[in-house]
């Protein structure tokens, strides 16, 4: 629980640095490489959904008998939250993904070049939740 906790703190902080920084490119604009971006957050994207998958099997290999959580040997076992919370973890982690992409994808089309800020905001907020 104490390491869950210490993880949670850490995200928070990670959040908050993501808001500065966000905050600090709508103000003060940069230029971005949004081709080799979003290659680098499509990259991003097939990791997590292919931790995801790993994760979630991992979670779905167990079975419900008599009430109690028990693995395919008959084993009983309290619920992992560990790996629960880097299942999460991870699908949040796809979830700014995806962000990410859209807006480099927007950028690189449509030249909203502000979008890709104001969506590492949003993930920030989705990273602090």
């Amino acid at each position: 629980m104490l390491g869950g906790f210490a993880s949670a703190i850490i995200l928070l902080g990670v959040a908050a640095v993501m808001v500065f920084g966000s905050v600090e490119r709508i103000v003060s604009p940069q230029p971005i490489r949004y081709q080799e971006a979003i290659v680098v957050g499509v990259i991003g994207l097939a990791v997590n959904i292919l931790c995801a998958l790993i994760l979630g099997n991992a979670h779905h290999h167990r079975g419900h008998v008599d009430g109690h959580e028990r693995d395919d040997h008959g084993h009983a076992h309290h619920h992992d939250l560990n790996l629960k919370s880097a299942y999460v973890h991870v699908i949040a982690d796809a979830a700014t993904s995806v962000l990410a992409i859209v807006a480099l994808t927007g950028g690189l089309i449509y030249g909203w070049s502000r979008l890709d800020p104001v969506m590492g905001i949003v993930g920030a907020v989705l990273v602090a939740i």
